[in-house]
């Protein structure tokens, strides 16, 4: 009964090897990409900052790097499947750690309004006048 037992166990790890192997690079990346998305949905509770940069440097690596090697074999539907994975990280980002991505966003918007400032006291010098002063 033990030699069946350890028969069935050898030929289960063969076909999975085998199924592996089957899977095409953006099948192997699709599959990858939703893994890990599904463990940062399950898991962005406990993230901590390190864990969210972590998480973030291998988004980067998903949507960068990795995508350019597999753009060309993916389908218009695998390329929006990857679209829609992306959101829901950013989702699950947003809702974790939303008090401090709305601190940004408002950091971000005050550099946004200097830069218009300086921007229009620039252009002022090369003749162009200021909307404001209207």
């Amino acid at each position: 009964m033990r030699a069946i037992k350890n028969k069935f166990t050898v030929l289960a790890v063969v076909l999975s090897i085998m199924l592996t192997a089957c899977q095409s690079v953006s099948e192997r990346y699709m599959n990858n990409l939703k893994r890990f998305i599904e463990g940062v949905e399950k898991n962005a509770t406990s993230f901590s900052e390190e864990d969210w940069s972590r998480a973030d440097a291998k988004l980067s690596q998903f949507t960068g790097e990795q995508f350019d090697k597999v753009k060309n074999e993916l389908s218009p539907d695998d390329k929006r499947e990857v679209g829609r994975l992306v959101g829901r990280y950013y989702k699950v980002r947003l809702v974790t750690t939303g008090g401090q991505m709305l601190d940004d966003m408002k950091s971000g918007l005050g550099f946004l309004r200097g830069l218009g400032d300086g921007l229009l006291e620039e252009l002022g010098t090369l003749g162009f006048e200021d909307p404001k002063a209207e």
